[in-house]
């Protein structure tokens, strides 16, 4: 759970704070907003990638139950998903 949410504010920016601290610390390693987006891409499927190979499907169910939630509240706001994608690039 916390590479997806550690991952989710590299990719999305949504907690203004927590992406502000981590961006600067980016940014002092020489390194920009993309190749902190792709790290983030990283964090999420190495996450889920883990799940699938060293888990059984019932340990795995709440992870499920996490993906399914999560694309319901992205299904409800799409456009401000989209919009937030845009602006990072």
């Amino acid at each position: 759970m916390f590479f997806l949410l550690a991952s989710s504010i590299k990719i999305l920016g949504w907690q203004k704070k927590v992406f502000a601290i981590q961006l600067g610390m980016f940014v002092k390693y020489g390194l920009n907003r993309q190749i902190m987006f792709l790290v983030g891409l990283l964090e999420l499927f190495g996450a889920i990638i883990c799940h699938l190979l060293f888990d059984t499907w019932k340990d795995g169910i709440p992870a499920m139950v996490t993906l399914l939630l999560s694309d319901y509240v992205v299904s409800i706001d799409w456009e401000l998903l989209m919009s937030s994608i845009r602006n990072i690039f």
